[in-house]
């Protein structure tokens, strides 16, 4: 009887590798973990405050981008690709001909 009390107080080891799988010991959260998460919380706090209220609103924004259109020489190339390329088609689009036997009852 008491052997097996003393051999059931203590703790039995994880079948497999000890830090994976489904039977695994699980490491405490140390301080230094909990200020880390507790830092990177509050600044992605910060960034949705800033996407909530940002500095202009949408109708200023639209202002603003009319009355100083893009230059980059890289949008320009890319409005000119976009314009000589083909453009896309959904697959609706392609199989729309199998539609004209269909009646309108």
């Amino acid at each position: 009887m008491r052997l097996n009390l003393v051999l059931e107080s203590f703790k039995r080891m994880p079948r497999g590798h000890i830090w994976r799988g489904k039977q695994r010991f699980i490491r405490e959260v140390t301080p230094l973990e909990k200020e880390n998460m507790r830092q990177k919380l509050r600044v992605e706090e910060e960034n949705l405050f800033y996407l909530r209220h940002p500095y202009l609103t949408f109708a200023q924004e639209e202002l603003y981008q009319k009355a100083h259109p893009s230059k980059d020489p890289e949008r320009v190339k890319f409005e000119t690709r976009r314009a000589k390329s083909k453009p896309n088609v959904t697959i609706e689009e392609r199989l729309d001909y199998l539609r004209c036997r269909e009646s309108w009852d």
